[in-house]
């Protein structure tokens, strides 16, 4: 009879556990608080996570200009539809850093963008990404 109840006291404290562990991830979610992209840590981050080459090619402020000139081309598009990282976005970035003599490699500008959208997710800007329905 001990160890029935032993038993049961421990499936109730992981019963527990587990309920605590849902709340708290409801409470999280729906807490409302505002999610804030800030562009030095979104650089840093995104550096970071570059393959090397690209790292040792485009420095910390290089990688800072592009998540810029893509900010401010989302704000500067009006689709309704999301256009930051997109083929456009990459292509107004090309033309910028051509314009400033920079002239980036458009291989290496994806990257950069492709690890934004990594920066938005941890965030919590923008949710789990969406596999293309094959059908």
């Amino acid at each position: 009879m001990g160890a029935v109840a032993v038993g049961a006291l421990l499936i109730a404290l992981l019963l527990a556990i587990a309920a605590a562990m849902v709340w708290q991830e409801i409470r999280t979610r729906s807490s409302g608080d505002p999610v804030t992209y800030v562009v030095d840590e979104a650089a840093r981050f995104v550096h970071d996570r570059l393959r090397e080459p690209t790292r040792r090619r485009l420095d910390l402020a290089d990688v800072r200009r592009i998540l810029e000139w893509d900010l401010y081309h989302a704000r500067v598009i009006e689709t309704g539809e999301s256009v930051l990282g997109s083929g456009d976005s990459i292509e107004y970035i090309l033309e910028r850093s051509r314009e400033s003599g920079l002239d980036y490699d458009p291989l290496e500008v994806g990257e950069v963008i492709a690890a934004e959208s990594d920066y938005l997710f941890a965030i919590g800007a923008i949710g789990d990404r969406v596999e293309e329905d094959s059908t």
